[in-house]
């Protein structure tokens, strides 16, 4: 801008999904997230998610610019102890995720906008302005919209447990299957199988369907949350002064609420090489430290 600012001005990549559920969930889900979890994202300056009614002839966002650095500018420079407080903060910033219980399986809409959602009103904690003005409708993850699937009749949300979302996404396969498409990471192929195999292709669904309910986890993991699912180190944007500090998390697209134990993983920018152990143990030096040499007298210290 002429005083200095900077927007981003966005429109939907044609792999994103719906381009029109994509942008709707997208604005509806900065919003929520900001207002109410007060979670450190862009603010939205104006959008559309209809490419009839705009002079842009496409959904678009224009938003406020990410403040701060980009993490991967800073962290290989960043102390151990920086390391440790940064994670700590990013650690607050997903329990307050976890705290927004949601009842439902699929993506979040303006009421305004989806007026056929459904309620988000059991959510605790929020009052009746903001229950109001959000509704959960379909799922905007991407392997419910690609190209050979998005004109079929399928079940795409919202659901009301993790065994139905799980169903749809099964039921999903056998249609794609058997309208002559498969789907091997998210790349669509010809399937170029012979009926016999085919059939038994839809059998094996069909099983994984049956024993379903029986293998599904039977405590809270099982609950519906909404999580970032891509946090490397190019989407977290930290305070130029401390590093320590996130002042923007960034790239919500297609972001969805999904069971937890389907959701929950280590964000990607704390993915080690080694072999993790779980738990907590307590570090021990070998007991042949005595004869290792210096260098390795070092790197066991």
């Amino acid at each position: 801008m002429a005083d200095g600012k900077e927007v981003l001005a966005r429109i939907p990549n044609p792999n994103a999904g719906h381009p029109h559920y994509v942008v709707a969930s997208e604005v509806a889900t900065l919003d929520f997230l900001r207002a109410s979890l007060e979670i450190p994202v862009p603010q939205v300056l104006s959008w559309s998610s209809s490419s009839q009614t705009n002079p842009v002839a496409a959904e678009y966002i224009i938003m406020e610019k990410a403040q701060g650095q980009q993490l991967s500018e800073v962290w290989d420079n960043m102390s151990e102890a920086q390391r440790f407080r940064l994670v700590r903060n990013l650690v607050h910033i997903e329990r307050r995720l976890m705290k927004a219980k949601f009842t439902l399986h699929g993506s979040l809409y303006y009421r305004e906008t989806f007026p056929q959602g459904r309620s988000i009103a059991a959510l605790p904690g929020l009052d009746d302005d903001i229950r109001s003005k959000y509704v959960i409708g379909p799922t905007t993850h991407r392997s419910f919209w690609e190209e050979e699937v998005e004109n079929l009749d399928i079940n795409r949300g919202p659901w009301e447990s993790a065994m139905g979302y799980l169903s749809a996404v099964a039921n999903r396969e056998i249609v794609r299957i058997r309208h002559g498409h498969s789907n091997s990471n998210h790349t669509t192929v010809p399937l170029g199988m012979t009926p016999k195999r085919r059939k038994e292709h839809v059998q094996l669904l069909e099983k994984f369907l049956a024993v379903l309910p029986h293998i599904l986890p039977s405590d809270s993991t099982h609950s519906p949350v909404l999580l970032h699912h891509d946090l490397h180190v190019d989407n977290i944007f930290v305070d130029g002064h401390d590093p320590t500090q996130i002042t923007s998390i960034i790239d919500w697209q297609a972001v969805h609420i999904a069971p937890l134990f389907l959701t929950a993983k280590f964000p990607s920018i704390f993915n080690c090489d080694d072999d993790y152990i779980w738990g907590a143990l307590q570090p021990k030096l070998p007991t042949a430290f005595d004869v290792l040499s210096t260098i390795e007298k070092k790197e066991a210290e």
